[in-house]
């Protein structure tokens, strides 16, 4: 597993975040790439996926602590609680990673892209990539979950992108990318507000510290809402470039 403490020009704070997805949201639909589509034709022609990246899923924290050691007492108490929070946050990497393998990120998304993408076009989708007409190329570049502070909501993230090409030629068809950071809720992990401790939920949203309480089965559920969230997403994408190949 990986474990990332990026310095704070690197993370993805919500303040900065929101104005950006405002932007993607108003703009996804009128600037999607129609790429080569409308060169092709796919009908009753040949799909297969693979995957070209499965990376172990990260969990992202703040490494910098603020402790006055001006006061002793309570700078005893701050990094006596942060070394708790640690090791919290230990056991919850260690059930993520434990998650991933059973969920399977890139073989869930994989499937789903593949079928949606096969629909769209009307293509007969096969197992294997080596004997299709078509490919299509799942690529999962990080993906995890990212937790500002310990009493602060914790989100999921993704960057992955897709892209089909001519399988004969290699040629690049259309191209789609995803990045999105998503808040994580009690229904997402089948368990109601009123299931949690103290801190554990705030605005509707799981903090890190109920985070760390998360069984290995709602972080299984969790990662599977992950890959299909970002699939359908990937797959709307490619139905507005579509849709704009053919106009």
């Amino acid at each position: 597993m990986s474990i990332s403490t990026p310095s704070r020009s690197g993370r993805w704070h919500t303040s900065s975040l929101i104005p950006t997805l405002a932007i993607v949201l108003l703009v996804g639909p009128g600037c999607a790439s129609a790429g080569k589509l409308a060169e092709y034709e796919f009908r009753d022609r040949t799909v297969g996926v693979v995957s070209l990246g499965n990376p172990r899923p990260e969990i992202l924290t703040d490494a910098i602590l603020d402790v006055n050691f001006s006061n002793p007492l309570q700078a005893a108490l701050r990094i006596g609680a942060d070394v708790v929070k640690e090791v919290e946050a230990s056991r919850a990497r260690a059930r993520l990673d434990a998650a991933s393998l059973e969920a399977d990120v890139s073989g869930r998304m994989m499937d789903r892209v593949l079928n949606g993408v096969a629909g769209e076009l009307r293509a007969v989708p096969v197992e294997d990539a080596r004997t299709a007409e078509f490919e299509v190329e799942v690529v999962i570049r990080r993906y995890g979950i990212d937790a500002d502070t310990w009493t602060g909501p914790a989100h999921f993230f993704i960057e992955s992108e897709v892209v089909l090409r001519e399988a004969a030629t290699g040629r690049r068809i259309w191209k789609g990318k995803v990045t999105e950071r998503e808040p994580i809720t009690p229904v997402l992990v089948g368990a109601p507000n009123s299931a949690w401790p103290e801190q554990a939920v705030v605005n509707d949203m799981i903090t890190a510290a109920g985070l760390a309480a998360l069984s290995p089965e709602a972080m299984v559920r969790m990662l599977e809402e992950l890959a299909d969230f970002s699939s359908d997403n990937i797959l709307r994408s490619f139905r507005r470039g579509l849709e704009k190949s053919r106009n």
